[in-house]
């Protein structure tokens, strides 16, 4: 017998007329544990609706988190884009700045020389307008009278407050001092030139010293005093030759590279802008007084020459001459070489005189230091022949060029192609200058014979290849 309670059956309501039935309230179930497991009893329907609305969050909330993935890589790499541009544009600022920084300093530099220049034609004009000033007649005012006047006023400390501008002075003076024979007031300048140089180079061993010493040197060995000057030029050739094995940065390695390789395809000037920038890389590394960066002007010349620049060329030589003649002996090598590539540009130049002038004196020093083999004495013959061709002694320069030519071939040289071919190019000119066709063909054929094998076995070098 069942045990449970009997339930009555519920009574109907009553229902008052023309009011709609009510319905009666769904019973209230409490919701279900959250660690029961769902039972078999839930609808299949609801199951899976809920499984799709599920997949559906699921798609959503993939697609938001791309989005989101797409637009934070999109906002990295537009932020990264503009880091770049704003980089790019302070580097464009700061490489603006520094070119601008040169062009100031550039320009400060002329104005500053510009101001010595002028200060120092002041100078020059009031000491040689003195006489007219005071009634005198100016014309009767020698050199000697200048140079004393002038001296006057910078041992009165007229320039005590610019010492650069005084060593300018007490050098030139001196030299001119030295040129007329006149040795007392020379050698009063030139030991107050060394003590202006010491003091404004920091010290004695500095490239700067090298034509303090020289010139004190030159002077005293000028008088006769050689038991001052010998050891003072034996300390300036030593100070040279060490300065000399300073060794440069490897930029200039690859700027030599750079430059020999513009020279190797003809183009002379992009060369010459290669060795004008190795002079510069030197001059800040060493200094302007040091020889190698007076030496490395003796390439930009030399490019210039080849590039058919000559006023710059000559120019660039005539510096390098005038700075080795202050700083060494006179029977050295290196001027030498330079004079030998100042006469040839003044050849080029048209200036056959004072070029036959430089020749003989480069001819002169390599006479007397070098083997009488020595390629570089029959070289120097070339540019001797050249220069009186030049000024029409035909003669004469035909006597020279042969004799130079046949010591460039001779058995035991070592003479550059360059050299040759330059000399027998020398030799076809002159020969068609005295009209004798036959010559000018036997050498023009040299001329591409050294040509070819020039293009196909050596290249011009620019430090190996001097004369």
């Amino acid at each position: 017998m069942s045990t449970e309670p009997i339930r009555k059956p519920a009574s109907k309501p009553t229902q008052a007329a023309g009011v709609a039935p009510v319905k009666p309230a769904a019973p209230r179930t409490a919701p279900a544990p959250a660690s029961s497991a769902p039972t078999s009893a839930a609808p299949a329907s609801g199951g899976k609706g809920g499984k799709i609305a599920m997949l559906v969050m699921l798609i959503l909330l993939a697609a938001g988190l791309g989005t989101s993935g797409w637009l934070a890589y999109s906002a990295k790499s537009e932020l990264a884009e503009a880091e770049s541009k704003i980089k790019q544009v302070e580097l464009a600022r700061s490489g603006e700045r520094k070119e601008l920084n040169k062009t100031i300093a550039k320009f400060e530099a002329a104005q500053e020389e510009a101001t010595n220049n002028d200060i120092l034609f002041d100078f020059v004009a009031e000491t040689l307008m003195a006489d007219r000033e005071a009634g005198k007649d100016a014309a009767k005012l020698t050199v000697r009278d200048a140079l004393d006047r002038a001296t006057e006023r910078l041992d009165a400390g007229e320039f005590k407050k610019r010492p650069d501008l005084e060593l300018q002075l007490r050098r030139t003076i001196g030299y001119a001092y030295l040129r007329l024979g006149v040795f007392e007031p020379a050698e009063a300048h030139f030991r107050r030139a060394y003590d202006l140089t010491r003091e404004l180079a920091g010290g004695d061993d500095r490239p700067e010293m090298l034509e303090g010493i020289s010139g004190l040197a030159l002077v005293l060995a000028a008088k006769g005093d050689a038991e001052e000057a010998t050891p003072l030029l034996t300390r300036a050739m030593e100070m040279y030759n060490k300065f000399l094995q300073d060794q440069p940065p490897g930029r200039v390695n690859n700027l030599t590279a750079m430059m020999q390789n513009a020279m190797a395809n003809g183009n002379y000037l992009e060369a010459a802008s290669h060795a004008n920038y190795i002079v510069l890389v030197l001059e800040r590394q060493f200094g302007k007084a040091h020889p190698l960066a007076i030496l490395a002007r003796m390439s930009v010349a030399r490019n210039l020459q080849a590039g058919s620049e000559l006023t710059l060329a000559e120019s660039m030589a005539r510096e390098v001459v005038n700075r080795l003649e202050r700083i060494l002996p006179g029977v050295h090598p290196h001027i030498s070489d330079a004079m030998a590539l100042l006469a040839g540009i003044l050849n080029d130049n048209g200036k056959h005189k004072e070029a036959e002038s430089y020749a003989r004196h480069c001819l002169k020093i390599r006479e007397a230091i070098l083997p009488k083999t020595h390629w570089q004495r029959f070289s120097a013959m070339c540019i001797v022949g050249e220069a009186l061709a030049g000024q029409k002694k035909y003669p004469e320069a035909e006597k020279m060029l042969l004799r130079g030519y046949k010591g460039l071939i001779a058995k035991k040289s070592d003479a550059p192609m360059r050299r040759k071919r330059e000399a027998c190019e020398a030799l076809a000119k002159l020969y068609e200058a005295m009209e004798q066709p036959e010559n000018v063909e036997k050498y023009q054929k040299l001329v591409n014979k050294y040509t070819e094998k020039r293009r196909s076995a050596e290249r011009d070098a620019t430090g190996a290849e001097r004369g």
